[in-house]
């Protein structure tokens, strides 16, 4: 009697866990997809979510270009390149998408048709913001939160820098563009051309999104050697830091040439 009893509970224990399984799969499984997606498909998501292109109302053209000569991040990381042509009546937009470490990197928006004659600043932040919502819920990172976080909500006199924690903040204002730059900061030391995030606002559209940060992430910011001792170790290093390049036939071949206009370009805003 005892042992009819018991397996029913055992039997209902067994279906519960198994549903409770399958419910876990069904929640996570979008943001696995999600991390898989292909590059194409990312600057798909972008266009029409981020950028909030209706691409239903277009003729859409997409080119890809894999990583070769000369397209590598600093001759080291890995970029591909999407780029889309959406034509209308009204005017055409080109998007430039460029991945690195299977993230976006950077993308520039080339608008045809009439713009605003001058920028404003607090439409500009408003777009800004409005995008940077709109990537973090693409990208799943509260970054995106704390960089809009510290633009002013008043309009700045003119260029202006503002420091928050372990981060800065640039502004660039013209009379047809204003330019957020965000960059790493730890300990006095400063990032601005590695470790940035930078938005361009030209004429009342976003213009160009360049993320950096994510290549360059920070073990700690512990302190473990003195100013003096730094300096030393940076003195050694450039004493005994020696470098030559053999010019043979070879050397002047594109594709040489290509690698050492790598190693010398900083790609920055």
């Amino acid at each position: 009697m005892n042992k009819n009893n018991k397996t029913p509970k055992k039997l209902f224990s067994i279906i519960l866990s198994i549903l409770l399984i399958m419910s876990t799969v069904y929640i996570f499984a979008p943001n696995v997809r999600a991390a898989e997606l292909t590059p194409q498909q990312k600057a798909q998501t972008l266009t029409t979510e981020v950028l909030g292109f209706d691409t239903t109302k277009y003729e859409v053209q997409v080119e890809n270009y894999e990583n070769g000569a000369g397209m590598d991040y600093l001759c080291i990381v890995p970029q591909y390149i999407v780029a889309y042509t959406l034509t209308s009546d009204q005017g055409g937009v080109q998007l430039f998408y460029t991945f690195a470490n299977n993230n976006l990197q950077m993308v520039t928006i080339y608008k045809d048709g009439p713009q605003q004659e001058r920028s404003n600043y607090f439409r500009d932040v408003t777009a800004v913001k409005d995008f940077l919502a709109k990537y973090q819920n693409y990208a799943g990172n509260s970054l995106y939160a704390q960089l809009g976080a510290i633009i002013p909500a008043e309009r700045v006199p003119g260029n202006s820098t503002v420091n928050s924690e372990n981060m800065a903040l640039e502004i660039t204002l013209t009379d047809d563009s204003t330019m957020f730059k965000w960059y790493y900061t730890a300990n006095g030391a400063v990032a601005p051309y590695s470790k940035f995030v930078t938005l361009i606002v030209e004429n009342g559209d976003l213009s160009a999104f360049v993320d950096n940060w994510q290549l360059y992430p920070v073990g700690n910011t512990r302190i473990g050697i003195s100013r003096d001792e730094a300096l030393a170790v940076a003195l050694e290093a450039a004493r005994s830091h020696a470098w030559s390049l053999e010019v043979e036939a070879s050397s002047l071949s594109v594709e040489n040439l290509m690698r050492l206009m790598c190693v010398g370009k900083l790609w920055f805003l």
